[in-house]
């Protein structure tokens, strides 16, 4: 089988997983009912769960955190979370139109925040990435965009890769022109489209939304090296710790007789690493 099912929660929409060294533990977002999870991975550890009052869409850690303080990329600002506690406090404040929410995010080489905002109900190329400096202002990098996801960048930071999910499309750039130029990676079809990635020893591992898989695919092309197929078709983002890697899906938009077929879908799997290299494509 090669994966088993780190948490049993059916998430309507699992988002934004994200590990946590020092912590020795994953968290990820339910975003549509508005909770956090966190679950170490020592020993037979229970899963906690936070409700928040506020959208979340991502996790971030912040530069030289090394406790139990996330930051929560939401509809109205990003916040300190403290896991630990429960408390949170609005680190940037930002207004968004009611027709729109924040998707994706990453930090970048330096610290910043690179976030995607799309329409909650997608209707084209309605959406856009923001960039907060560290001097707490915000510029648009991009625009244009149906459904940002995947803001992930290699160890030297030069390059960014990020989806659009509207468009089965995934990107790379070089992130000092990001605003004026984008080159295509690879696009999907026939339903699938790339969600959430990581970066691990030189490969982007993806999500595949509708494509019951996580991908591995070399960074300079974006050539298909392995993949991993789950009993889910809507897997939405993964986060790499050592040999394994933690995997988010949803259970949105399916229908009853769907989720009786895919009982999984929006469970979150933990999967080992070696397992891509079996029957590679």
């Amino acid at each position: 089988m090669g994966y088993f099912i780190f948490d049993d929660t059916s998430c309507e929409l699992g988002e934004s997983a994200v590990w946590i060294e020092a912590r020795q533990s994953f968290v990820w977002l339910d975003i549509l009912s508005r909770k956090l999870f966190e679950k170490s991975v020592l020993g037979s550890a229970s899963t906690s769960i936070h409700k928040l009052q506020y959208t979340a869409s991502a996790i971030l850690i912040p530069f030289g955190e090394a406790g139990a303080v996330v930051l929560l990329v939401a509809n109205n600002g990003v916040y300190e979370f403290n896991l630990d506690t429960g408390i949170s406090f609005v680190k940037y404040s930002y207004n968004l139109p009611d027709t729109h929410r924040t998707n994706d995010a990453g930090l970048d080489s330096i610290g910043r925040i690179v976030f995607g905002v799309m329409e909650w109900e997608p209707s084209g190329l309605n959406g856009w990435v923001s960039r907060i400096n560290l001097n707490g202002t915000i510029e648009t990098l991009i625009e244009k965009i149906g459904i940002p996801n995947t803001f992930v960048w290699p160890e030297d930071g030069s390059v960014i890769y990020f989806a659009d999910s509207y468009i089965q499309t995934m990107f790379h750039a070089e992130y000092s022109g990001v605003t004026s130029s984008r080159h295509e990676l690879f696009s999907l079809s026939n339903g699938a489209t790339p969600d959430g990635s990581a970066i691990e020893n030189g490969f982007l591992y993806n999500a595949e939304w509708g494509g019951w898989r996580v991908t591995k695919r070399r960074l300079h092309d974006g050539k298909l090296v392995a993949d991993f197929k789950l009993p889910v078709p809507q897997p939405t983002s993964c986060a790499v710790a050592g040999n394994k890697i933690l995997v988010t899906t949803a259970s949105v938009g399916l229908t009853d007789i769907e989720m009786k077929q895919f009982p999984c879908s929006g469970k979150t799997f933990l999967v080992s690493l070696d397992e891509f290299e079996i029957g590679a494509v």
